[in-house]
């Protein structure tokens, strides 16, 4: 088994609540359903028009990046600023990184 495994599965928990909250949420309107083909309209019907509109929108520069992808850009900065003399390997399969910062 992965050692990476735990961590994946609970990524993946977390995304699947936080899109089960969207979804109830602003799509389902908070009620209890219990039809799948209800599901299935509200998905084809109303999640998939609403996510290409945003994504065009952002695409267009009328809406601003997701959390998700700004923070990514914050990373990337960041990761591109470590120089490699500064990774150093610590146990198996750990490495540490010295970093310094302007704070």
């Amino acid at each position: 088994m992965s050692p990476f495994l735990p961590f994946a599965y609970l990524t993946l928990s977390f995304w699947l609540s936080r899109w089960h909250h969207v979804l109830k949420g602003k799509f389902l309107e908070g009620r209890r359903n219990r039809r799948l083909d209800h599901l299935i309209y509200i998905l084809v019907v109303k999640v998939v028009p609403y996510y290409v509109k945003k994504q065009q929108r952002q695409e267009l520069g009328f809406e601003g990046e997701n959390l998700e992808m700004r923070r990514r850009k914050e990373v990337l900065v960041l990761g591109a600023s470590i120089s490699v003399d500064s990774i150093t390997v610590s146990t198996f399969k750990t490495y540490q990184v010295t970093y310094l910062c302007n704070a």
